[in-house]
C-alpha cells in the first residue's frame, strides 16, 4: 500500500475534483434557470437576481476548489512518477485528469 500512496492520493483527489466540477456545473444550470425566470417574471425579479448571484458565487467556489484539487492530484501524480511507484493503476488518474481538463475547458 505504501508503494502506491501517491497514486492512490492522486486518484482520490481527481475524483473529488471531478465531483467539484460537476457540482459547479449543476449550480450554474440552476442559476441560469433562475436568471431566465427573472427575465420573464413580472413580480419580484430583483429577488431572483439576488438568488442567482448567490448560486453563481457557490458555483465559482466549487470550480475553484475543484481546480485546486486537480492541481494537487497532478502534483501527487508527478511525485508518483518521481518515486517510480508501480504503474498498474497510474493510468486511471491520468485519464481522469484528462477528463477534468476536457470538462473544464470544453463545457461552457
Amino acid at each position: 500500500m505504501k508503494k502506491r500512496a501517491f497514486c492512490f492520493a492522486s486518484l482520490t483527489l481527481v475524483v473529488l475534483a471531478l465531483y467539484g466540477r460537476l457540482e459547479g456545473l449543476t449550480l450554474q444550470g440552476k442559476a441560469m434557470k433562475l436568471h431566465l425566470r427573472g427575465l420573464v417574471a413580472k413580480t419580484d425579479p430583483e429577488h431572483l437576481r439576488e438568488e442567482t448571484s448567490v448560486i453563481l458565487k457557490k458555483s465559482q467556489l466549487f470550480d475553484i476548489i475543484g481546480l485546486c484539487l486537480a492541481v494537487a492530484s497532478l502534483t501527487c501524480l508527478i511525485l508518483s512518477f518521481r518515486r517510480k511507484e508501480q504503474t498498474s493503476l497510474r493510468f486511471v488518474p491520468i485519464c481522469l485528469l484528462a477528463l477534468y481538463v476536457i470538462m473544464f475547458f470544453a463545457i461552457v
